[in-house]
């Protein structure tokens, strides 16, 4: 009788201490504080700073449920660029993100971002050429799109720390402004004023040497591009010849050349200022003049399924890599806008959120979840 009544008291003992130890686990300390995000989500949206307020920086926001400004974290020069590096583990309960921020100075900064209560801490600064004004990240490499100096800047990735050593530097490459990443036929493509290039990726993420066409007709200025489903997906804005246009193309891993995959799209007069494919939806969603306009895929052609309208100036987009949801971000009006997305493409809007008052955001943008 005793031994039973003893053996309650553990277990009930135990349910207590387990119940103890799920309450101290959602506890992170930051300075003399302890505290825990629970499901953390943030989004990086890079800020270039303005002639009134000269002050680069990333704006961070947490996007859990809805978006709302976190913090400003300054930078040594304005952001061009923002590319996720790998989420690692250390000990089995510190969680740890990486954020890659290109800046115009000619430098890649290396931030880790703490699970638990979702600050950033810069660890590392790593020289590229002039003008890194685009990034993509693989779980082991890390191109850099040097704009000023008609180059790429290939890092290794380090997958427990995020850590970026020097690996190659690509000459060459025209006036790389926008690139795209083909996993299937491991290719990557920039675009450029002057012309694309293409790069076949080898087995240990460097670069081989670029081959590079002229510019399509009418001629991009500038082209956004993306990949999807092994079709190079191209907005097209033409100062020479008047027309917005989305475009798709198939490109040779061999040779570089161009092949028309759809018949293009025109937008009218909208201007159009980027791209993205949520996953699980069959249709591109395009940054353009006053919204976002969903483009479906139809025979050899395009429809455009929906058009969603925002206020201000949408500079860019950015697809959650989770799927179901949106970012746009408004240079006008300086703000963030949280789109929903459901199961056909269909947009509504989250939430909407401002970020440091007289700054600008240029297309960089980023997350981090856990």
């Amino acid at each position: 009788m005793l031994s039973n009544r003893i053996r309650s008291l553990n277990k009930s003992g135990l349910r207590w201490a387990c119940a103890l130890a799920l309450v101290l686990a959602t506890f992170a300390s930051v300075g003399h504080a302890q505290f825990f995000i629970v499901g953390l989500e943030q989004l990086y949206v890079g800020n270039v700073g303005t002639a009134s307020s000269p002050f680069p920086s990333i704006e961070v926001f947490n996007a859990n449920g809805g978006l709302s400004w976190s913090q400003s974290v300054g930078t040594y020069g304005p952001t061009m660029a923002l590319a996720q590096g790998p989420t690692y583990t250390i000990f089995r309960r510190l969680t740890y993100g990486t954020i890659y921020a290109a800046l115009s100075t000619g430098t890649v900064e290396h931030y880790e971002i703490d699970g638990r209560s979702g600050g950033m801490t810069l660890v590392g600064s790593h020289p590229v050429e002039k003008i890194p004004s685009a990034m993509i990240a693989t779980p082991t490499a890390l191109y850099v799109a040097n704009r000023g100096s008609n180059s790429i800047s290939v890092f290794t990735i380090d997958p427990n720390s995020g850590g970026l050593t020097p690996l190659q530097t690509v000459t060459g490459v025209t006036s790389p402004s926008d690139l795209a990443l083909d996993p299937v036929q491991q290719i990557l493509v920039s675009s450029g004023g002057a012309s694309f290039c293409t790069m076949q990726m080898k087995p240990t993420g460097d670069l081989s040497a670029p081959m590079c066409t002229p510019p399509l007709s009418p001629a991009p200025i500038p082209a956004k591009i993306l990949f999807v489903d092994g079709v190079l997906y191209m907005t097209v804005n033409s100062n020479t010849v008047p027309v917005n246009q989305l475009q798709a193309w198939r490109v040779d891993r061999s040779t570089g050349a161009f092949t028309q995959a759809a018949t293009p799209i025109s937008l009218g007069s909208w201007g159009l200022y980027g791209l993205a494919k949520v996953p699980g939806v069959n249709a591109v969603h395009l940054a353009r003049t006053g919204g976002v306009s969903q483009v479906t895929p139809v025979s050899a052609g395009f429809n455009v399924a929906a058009n969603f309208n925002v206020t201000g100036v949408p500079a860019s987009i950015f697809a959650d890599p989770r799927g179901g949801r949106l970012f746009v971000t408004d240079t006008a009006q300086n703000q963030v806008i949280s789109l929903t997305v459901g199961s056909g493409g269909a947009l509504t809007t989250t939430a909407v959120a401002s970020g440091t008052p007289g700054q600008k955001f240029p297309k960089g943008m980023a997350m981090f979840f856990r």
